[in-house]
Protein backbone atom coordinates (compact mmCIF):
# COMPACT_ATOMS: atom_id res chain seq x y z
CA UNK A 1 0.00 0.00 0.00
CA UNK A 2 1.55 3.47 -0.94
CA UNK A 3 1.60 6.14 1.31
CA UNK A 4 -0.38 8.53 -1.05
CA UNK A 5 -3.52 5.51 -0.76
CA UNK A 6 -2.89 4.83 3.56
CA UNK A 7 -3.27 8.92 3.87
CA UNK A 8 -6.41 9.05 1.55
CA UNK A 9 -8.16 6.07 3.35
CA UNK A 10 -7.06 7.18 6.47
CA UNK A 11 -8.14 10.43 6.10
CA UNK A 12 -11.44 9.51 4.94
CA UNK A 13 -12.19 7.78 7.48
CA UNK A 14 -11.69 10.18 10.04
CA UNK A 15 -14.38 12.40 8.62
CA UNK A 16 -16.55 9.55 7.06
CA UNK A 17 -18.18 7.66 10.74
CA UNK A 18 -19.78 4.79 8.37
CA UNK A 19 -16.71 4.20 6.59
CA UNK A 20 -14.55 4.26 9.74
CA UNK A 21 -16.80 1.61 11.16
CA UNK A 22 -16.57 -0.70 7.63
CA UNK A 23 -13.22 0.04 8.09
CA UNK A 24 -12.53 -1.55 11.03
CA UNK A 25 -15.17 -4.31 10.95
CA UNK A 26 -14.73 -5.45 7.35
CA UNK A 27 -12.19 -3.67 5.35
CA UNK A 28 -12.92 -5.89 2.25
CA UNK A 29 -15.70 -3.87 1.86
CA UNK A 30 -13.52 -0.43 1.15
CA UNK A 31 -11.24 -2.12 -1.83
CA UNK A 32 -13.67 -1.41 -4.60
CA UNK A 33 -14.22 2.59 -3.11
CA UNK A 34 -10.41 3.20 -2.73
CA UNK A 35 -9.65 0.97 -6.16
CA UNK A 36 -7.41 -1.29 -4.06
CA UNK A 37 -4.66 -3.95 -5.37
CA UNK A 38 -4.85 -7.44 -4.09
CA UNK A 39 -2.24 -6.89 -2.34
CA UNK A 40 -3.21 -4.03 -0.73
CA UNK A 41 -6.31 -5.85 0.74
CA UNK A 42 -4.60 -8.46 2.00
CA UNK A 43 -2.26 -5.91 4.10
CA UNK A 44 -5.60 -4.36 5.08
CA UNK A 45 -7.26 -7.52 5.71
CA UNK A 46 -4.53 -8.62 8.38
CA UNK A 47 -4.92 -5.61 10.44
CA UNK A 48 -6.91 -6.41 14.02
CA UNK A 49 -7.62 -3.00 15.20
CA UNK A 50 -9.99 -1.76 17.90
CA UNK A 51 -9.84 2.11 16.76
CA UNK A 52 -8.71 3.77 13.65
CA UNK A 53 -5.81 5.32 15.67
CA UNK A 54 -4.89 1.50 15.93
CA UNK A 55 -5.16 0.74 12.18
CA UNK A 56 -3.23 3.80 10.92
CA UNK A 57 -0.42 2.91 13.10
CA UNK A 58 -0.47 -1.05 11.86
CA UNK A 59 -0.80 -0.17 8.15
CA UNK A 60 1.93 2.81 8.77
CA UNK A 61 4.14 0.20 10.54
CA UNK A 62 3.67 -2.66 7.48
CA UNK A 63 4.65 -0.04 4.48
CA UNK A 64 7.85 0.68 6.14
CA UNK A 65 8.87 -2.63 7.05
CA UNK A 66 8.16 -3.31 2.96
CA UNK A 67 10.52 -0.65 2.27
CA UNK A 68 7.48 2.53 1.99
CA UNK A 69 7.33 5.97 2.56
CA UNK A 70 8.70 6.35 6.06
CA UNK A 71 9.37 10.19 6.51
CA UNK A 72 7.92 10.47 10.05
CA UNK A 73 9.52 7.18 11.73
Amino acid sequence: MSRETLDRLIGEAVVNKRLRAILLSNPDKVADFFDLSREELQLLSNIRAGSLEELASQLYDEICERGGDCAFK
